[in-house]
Formats: structure tokens, C-alpha cells, sequence
């Protein structure tokens, strides 16, 4: 990710198999490569949200709490998250090939 904006989304559901999966903003599977460079991955802050103009918060929200922001999920046992907001300026990456995760995660 290089640019652009990812908000107002959730992931997840309760009392499906696969709730506490989910990343709210973006999800990376283990066999997947993950970098932003640039771009606002808003998460779910302790404050009240920016609502935008049409009434739409801008948070993202996993269920799950595993990653609002960003969920990287390698295997049941393993990955990483982030669940604040990621600005412009903050760069993170997860490198399937290396195993590499980088930048400010939780």
C-alpha cells in the first residue's frame, strides 16, 4: 500500500467458526506479503471516532479485537496485529519469505 485509505469496515462475527480471525482494516494470510509505505489503515481508537460526512464512522473494527487496523494471521498459533491507526508516515510490512515483521506492530 503506497496511498489511499482504508476505514469504516468490521471483521468478523460472533459465534462463527472463524470469529477472532479477522483484521478489520486489512487481513494477511500467512502465505501472503504485506507492505505499506504510505496511506492512513485507520484501527479502533479509545476516543470517539470521526464521523464522516455521510454519518459513517471512520474506524475499522475487528470483532475479535485481533487487529482493527491490521491482522496478520500465519497459523492458529501465530501472527501479529495492530490495532491503532496506522498515518501516512508510519511504514509496516509482514515478508512471508523472511518471516519479517516490521514497523510499529502491538
Amino acid at each position: 500500500m503506497t496511498g489511499g485509505t482504508i476505514s469504516g469496515n468490521i471483521a468478523g462475527w460472533t459465534g462463527g467458526p472463524a470469529a477472532g480471525d479477522g483484521g478489520g482494516g486489512v487481513y494477511v494470510t500467512g502465505n501472503s506479503t504485506f507492505v505499506k509505505t504510505g496511506g492512513i489503515i485507520y484501527g479502533d481508537e479509545d476516543t470517539t471516532p470521526y464521523i464522516t460526512g455521510n454519518g459513517k464512522s471512520t474506524d475499522n473494527t475487528a470483532v475479535s479485537g485481533n487487529g482493527h487496523a491490521v491482522r496478520v494471521k500465519i497459523d492458529e498459533n501465530s501472527g501479529n496485529k495492530r490495532n491503532v491507526t496506522l498515518g501516512k508516515d508510519d511504514d509496516l510490512s509482514y515478508v512471508q519469505a523472511t518471516g519479517a515483521f516490521v514497523g510499529a506492530w502491538d
